[in-house]
């Protein structure tokens, strides 16, 4: 997907975008580079326009609606 111009314009724009909003309001936190552990990152400090990725995971349960819920 990075090989891709538009897809490497897009987030190029919105980091720039995230930046700016930061620098007008210090109270907020955008993204993980705002906090206090991303801060002391050795990484994050030599390189802090590293490209980030954030993975989510949402707990899903699949049951048969006819039979009782099983917990495990």
């Amino acid at each position: 997907m990075l090989s891709k111009p538009d897809v490497l314009n897009m987030l190029i724009t919105n980091y720039n975008e995230t930046i700016n909003c930061n620098a007008l309001d210090l109270d907020l936190m955008y993204d993980y580079r705002h906090g206090s552990q991303a801060k002391q990152h050795s990484i994050l400090k030599n390189k802090p326009d590293s490209l980030l990725f954030q993975l989510y995971i949402d707990e899903i349960g699949v049951t048969n609606p006819i039979r009782a819920k099983k917990d495990t």
